[in-house]
């Protein structure tokens, strides 16, 4: 029992110090919404067979777009809530 509570702390102290937070998909919607609906407003999601086949794919496209997107790059934290605004709103994985 010891045991498991000592590795279930070190699991909380490690997320803890590597500054993980929980997804906020509202502030992915106000990224998303300042900088991607440029070109969606054009070729808006749900039409069609989804690009990303599954939550890690999503993740890796929205990467791929936002480095040739104009402007500074996303912070991990803000690709995380990116792509959870667009799996909540979207592709429900």
């Amino acid at each position: 029992m010891t045991n498991k509570i000592l590795v279930l702390a070190g699991l909380l102290w490690a997320s803890l110090s590597t500054g993980a937070q929980a997804q906020d998909p509202m502030l992915g919607k106000e990224l998303y919404d300042g900088r991607c609906l440029f070109c969606h407003k054009e070729a808006p999601y749900g039409k069609g067979q989804p690009m990303a086949l599954n939550l890690e794919n999503l993740r890796a496209m929205a990467k791929l777009w936002d480095s040739i997107s104009p402007g500074t790059l996303w912070t991990r934290q803000d690709l995380d809530d990116v792509v959870s605004y667009l799996n909540q709103k979207y592709y429900h994985y």
